[in-house]
């Protein structure tokens, strides 16, 4: 049985050989994707026209959330109250606007977070596994990134921030701030020897390139790519997958350390390595913070440290990015990118307790950002890069254990569970010692299947569960959240928030960006007026 399983896997892997030599009739450049984005605004503008520009956008990605997760994870919060589950509300779900995000990319029909990222930042798609790049060459010595929604805020003055549960460098992360040719590339030793003399690893982008350098919030993992390692990392779950395996520099530069360097003394910047730190800022008073609280990725919230010396919460980091962004100091407004990274990252492991859990500290995060701004001012949207393929099974009754059993076992029925996979290592998991026998699931005890490392059932043994390529939901509410309703691809979303805030390419189509413009310029021109007659009394009064 696993003999052919496995010549199925390998048939897969010839037709995706086969795919990569299509073409695609349309000549998918940025001009392309960029036409596409302006059309599909005009064509909504005909029926809606803005009344409100965003001065702060809060955009959150639920890496890996699909419908099915949503749905889950939904009722998962519900019963973690003590309720049924199936009634319960998610905060998102009561936006105005729902649009669906087509993710396919213009390699793959099934895309990758670094693609996809790449798509919802910059408002261009790309060829799965490429950050920041359209029509990437590796030979070539010079390529020009695409801008994203944290340089269009940048000039306009907005502040910005990037809040993550994975290390600051990972595919998703990393698509607001840098490029790559690959998303593997996230410290030096990955950088392959022929391209090392013109390409900069993405830490290094962050640390020495615009606009990384200049966020004002940075928070995530990844001490061990930014080379300033700690050990004091202990009893930590140790998960497997390619996504865990760390870097270490063999530069030797602590790009930490280089970061902080940059400012000068009269610039407030801190550096952050645990909740109780965090939560200590002067968030008044300090205009650049980087928090890097593990050596890689954040732990599952389940899973961490809660006590000060700890990591915090996706809750708390977006709280305190909130707060730092929105201090005094803010004039102009602020752009914020806050990712759900490790929901992808239990779902490629099938650990479906886990992604679900991560799923509900999401929507708590997103409380928070409701519950500290207005929809007058804020546009806030929830989405996510790509689905999952985590299956929703039938016939649960209601008010069943989401992570628990479909059906019950009666005569020749066999037992199975409500949230199954249809790839990754659940499938051997649930073997006999590496047999084709599979184990029956009344055999786990209640303490086996509550176990962070428990998997759930998949159908095709692969090491770890692929995505899904489904559309997936993008909920919004706040100025300019009426654009992204319908179905559209999924680059379009960047455009979306540059014409609803009045940064980036189409700013310039709204008419109310025209006209904030000519206010600031008439408050300056006013100001400038009202200060020279002043300066000109205290020239004449020294004179006397």
């Amino acid at each position: 049985m696993k003999l052919l399983f496995l010549l199925a896997f390998f048939q897969f892997n010839i037709l995706l050989s086969h795919s990569a030599i299509y073409q695609s009739p349309n000549k998918e450049d940025k001009q392309f994707w960029h036409e596409y984005n302006v059309n599909y605004l005009k064509n909504i503008l005909k029926s809606q026209k803005p009344t409100k520009v965003a001065k702060n956008v809060i955009l959150f990605v639920g890496d890996g959330m699909s419908f099915a997760t949503i749905t889950a994870g939904r009722i998962l919060k519900g019963q973690m109250q003590g309720k049924s589950g199936e009634e319960t509300k998610i905060n998102f779900e009561s936006f105005p606007y729902l649009g669906l995000a087509k993710t396919y990319t213009t390699t793959t029909q099934v895309p990758d977070s670094a693609a996809t990222a790449t798509a919802i930042f910059s408002g261009i798609k790309t060829s799965t596994r490429t950050i920041g790049l359209s029509n990437p060459t590796i030979n070539a010595k010079e390529h020009e990134r695409l801008p994203t929604i944290i340089d269009w805020a940048q000039e306009k003055g907005k502040r910005t921030g990037l809040v993550t549960t994975t290390r600051i460098t990972h595919a998703t992360p990393a698509a607001a701030y840098a490029y790559s040719f690959d998303r593997l590339y996230e410290c030096d030793t990955k950088v392959p020897n022929e391209i090392k003399s013109h390409f900069k690893d993405m830490s290094r982008q962050l640390v020495e390139n615009k606009p990384g350098k200049d966020m004002n919030v940075i928070f995530g993992g990844g001490k061990d790519f930014l080379g300033a390692h700690d050990i004091f990392e202990k009893n930590v779950v140790q998960f497997a997958g390619p996504s865990e395996i760390s870097c270490d520099r063999t530069d030797k530069v602590n790009l930490i350390e280089k970061y902080l360097q940059q400012f000068s003394n009269e610039t407030s910047v801190k550096y952050v390595k645990n909740t109780g730190e965090l939560l200590a800022i002067d968030y008044d008073n300090v205009d650049h913070v980087l928090g890097i609280f593990a050596n890689n990725h954040l732990e599952y919230e389940s899973l961490k440290n809660k006590n000060p010396d700890g990591q915090p919460s996706l809750t708390q980091m977006t709280e305190a990015a909130i707060k730092i962004l929105n201090n005094k100091k803010n004039q102009n407004g602020f752009v914020l990118i806050v990712e759900s990274g490790k929901i992808d990252h239990a779902h490629h492991q099938n650990h479906a307790r886990l992604a679900l859990e991560e799923f509900v500290e999401l929507e708590k995060s997103i409380q928070q950002a409701i519950n500290m701004t207005s929809s007058d001012e804020t546009l806030i949207i929830v989405t996510s890069d790509h689905g999952h393929n985590m299956i929703f099974n039938g016939r649960p009754k209601r008010g069943d254990d989401i992570l628990g059993f479909a059906n019950t076992k009666n005569g020749n029925n066999q037992l199975y569970e409500t949230l199954t996979y249809g790839t990754g290592p659940g499938f051997n998991y649930h073997t006999k010692n590496n047999t084709e026998t599979i184990k029956p699931l009344e055999e786990y005890s209640e303490k086996q299947r509550s176990h962070p490392l428990y998997m759930h059932q998949s159908m095709v043994p692969l090491i770890e569960s692929t995505h899904g390529g489904e559309d997936v939901g993008v909920f919004s509410d706040g100025p300019g959240s009426f654009l992204l309703q319908r179905t559209f691809e999924q680059c379009y979303i960047g455009y979306a928030i540059s014409f609803a805030s009045c940064i980036g390419p189409v700013a310039d189509m709204n008419e109310l960006c025209k006209s904030k413009q000519e206010k600031l310029t008439s408050d300056s021109l006013s100001l400038k007026m009202s200060i020279s007659p002043m300066l000109l009394s205290a020239y004449f009064i020294v004179l006397n």
